[in-house]
């Protein structure tokens, strides 16, 4: 499918069934079904087992998961790279009854059977959405970048899975020197977005100063996570003032890239839809600053508004799409969504002279 048709469709769900109410929008695994707890919660069969076959296979160190079938484990397949065959660290194997096959997801000491066994019984967030964030939450923070690499990446996925408001309740937890040594280190990249946020939350004296080194460093990278994630904790720094100074920067300050007033959309969203730091109404206020400001990209807004309920800016997007001037292609069609989506009369009036005007 084509990036455009894709943008198209995305929009148009996004509109029909507004924002999803579990995960935090900017750092979610993309693939939910393949964290290492949504593994452990579908194997038929969880064991820690020796690194090096031994006769005729691995040799179980330890029972975590549901009966182990009989006979030989092996030949294995690595659900990541795997280590080596000089590897001996024991190894934890997922078993699958229905390919009546084994896989390795990684390695793990053995003095760690205890943490994998209360993994294991954990239901990731999808099948049945936690009754208590905040303690859920608990139970990982403090294993956010743990030396045994498997522990670290179950840490990660579920703080990075949680609702924004629920990753609120760390803020105790978190050390904000961790944090930044984290951020500062490029093997750790991929999970920028979530310590950004972090590093939002932990807040301190010069949080909103690093942060705004750290906005300029993602334009300049180009990276859109990182950026949506920065600009996410420059908001809950400096609340109202951080909202107006994204409205000066990337709504209304001519040359922004497409991927840069995307990226402040989706931050803003967060709080919008969070509405704790600042009220939702300052994050509608800022989307119709973007309508003016920066008409070509004023649809980027258009899902949030419609999720929200918030259906004013229907005029200011008519009149954007009657004037005929190039439109940002995904931004063009959310506006046309919006209209069709609107229970406002002006906006099936807007609708019929679009029509009219050939412009649909």
């Amino acid at each position: 499918m084509c990036k455009p048709l894709r943008l198209v469709l995305s929009a148009l769900l996004l509109l029909a069934h507004g924002l999803p109410a579990l995960a935090c929008a900017i750092c979610a695994p993309a693939d939910g079904q393949n964290t290492l707890l949504y593994q452990l919660f579908a194997a038929d069969a969880v064991v820690l087992a020796s690194g090096q076959p031994q006769g005729g296979g691995h040799a179980v160190l330890a029972q975590v998961k549901g009966p182990v079938p009989a006979g030989p484990i092996g030949p294995l397949q690595w659900a990541g790279a795997s280590p080596g065959s000089a590897a001996s660290a024991p190894v934890v194997l997922l078993y699958s009854a229905a390919g009546n096959s084994w896989r390795a997801v990684g390695t793990l000491g053995l003095q760690r059977v205890a943490w994998l066994r209360r993994l294991a019984e954990m239901r990731p967030v999808g099948v049945a959405a936690p009754a208590d964030w905040p303690a859920r939450l608990a139970n990982f923070v403090g294993d956010l970048e743990d030396a045994e690499p498997l522990v670290a990446q179950a840490a990660y996925e579920e703080v990075s899975v949680a609702p924004y408001a629920a990753m609120r309740s760390l803020q105790p937890r978190l050390s904000r020197e961790r944090i930044r040594s984290w951020l500062d280190d490029p093997a750790r990249a991929a999970r920028r977005p979530l310590y950004l946020l972090l590093a939002g939350i932990a807040g301190g004296g010069d949080a909103a100063q690093d942060l705004r080194s750290r906005i300029d460093r993602a334009v300049k990278d180009a990276s859109a996570a990182s950026l949506s994630a920065a600009l996410a904790a420059y908001v809950e720094v400096e609340g109202a003032r951080g909202v107006a100074w994204i409205e000066q920067e990337f709504f209304s300050r001519p040359g922004r890239d497409e991927f840069q007033v995307q990226a402040a959309v989706l931050a803003l969203g967060v709080h919008g839809s969070d509405a704790a730091r600042v009220p939702r109404e300052r994050v509608v206020a800022a989307y119709a600053r973007l309508a003016s400001g920066n008409p070509a990209m004023a649809g980027f807004a258009a899902s949030d508004l419609a999720g929200w309920g918030h259906w004013e800016l229907g005029p200011a997007y008519a009149q954007i799409l009657l004037s005929g001037q190039p439109l940002a292609f995904a931004s063009r069609y959310a506006m046309v969504f919006y209209l069709l989506r609107s229970p406002r009369p002006d906006a099936r009036a807007a609708i019929d002279a679009l029509r009219a005007a050939k412009a649909l």
